[in-house]
């Protein structure tokens, strides 16, 4: 089950049925969830552990942007490559781009895509400009809360983001040093892991373009070495 988080405002808000992308009988209230994890965390070894799964939105109190505004930026600079004489939004369709299926309401889907064409040619400066967003960041409360969250039972994080907010904060905020697995070795770190026992986990799948800089974000699997 996955936890709806309050914002400003959402108190007593109703879910959609795909809020988050997740149909609404999988969402827990933010106080059920509360309820669910101090269950799981004092009935721990008889339940399994929580795995907790970031996104995007976790870095951005720390000052990273999401991909959509990142997105926007890069389709302003191909629309001004093109010299179409069109609007950006009637410029930037699929054929124009070559990115199947794109559709500009929801072009920040098509991140990777974009990235791809943007920095074509220039793939060092597309690790710069990701880099650039990144260094000044520092872990937010929320990655301090989390890293006293998995000092428990629950030591498995999978993010998908590209930053290495989560390592960061579990060295700071954590009790031990984590286990760090890269995207391109998760699947078989976590298809012959044993089951978690000792070291905070963090895990990274990054959904960093092909040719966007593998930063080393976590991904821990407790019990195995690298």
């Amino acid at each position: 089950m996955k936890a709806a988080s309050p914002s400003p405002g959402s108190r007593g808000a109703k879910l959609g049925p795909t809020s988050f992308g997740v149909p609404a009988d999988r969402i827990l209230p933010f106080q059920k969830f509360l309820r669910h994890f101090q269950d799981a965390h004092q009935h721990a070894g008889r339940k399994p552990p929580f795995c907790f799964i970031l996104g995007a939105g976790a870095s951005m109190q720390s000052g990273i942007p999401a991909a959509g505004p990142m997105v926007d930026d890069w389709l302003r600079v191909l629309h001004a490559d093109a010299k179409s004489g069109k609007s950006l939004e009637a410029w930037a369709t699929a054929k124009t781009l070559g990115i199947p299926g794109f559709a500009y309401a929801c072009r920040a889907e098509s991140y990777s895509a974009i990235y791809d064409l943007r920095w074509a040619g220039q793939e060092e400066d597309g690790i710069l400009y990701l880099q650039e967003k990144m260094k000044d960041a520092l872990p937010s409360y929320g990655y301090a809360v989390l890293a006293q969250l998995v000092s428990g039972p629950h030591r498995a994080i999978i993010t998908t983001n590209f930053d290495s907010l989560a390592t960061y904060a579990l060295f700071q905020f954590g009790c031990e040093a984590p286990f760090i697995c890269g995207h391109e070795r998760l699947v078989d770190s976590l298809s012959t892991a044993p089951a978690p026992s000792s070291s905070s986990c963090t895990t990274t799948s990054s959904p960093v373009p092909s040719t966007a800089p593998t930063v080393p974000a976590a991904s821990t699997v407790p019990g195995t070495r690298p």
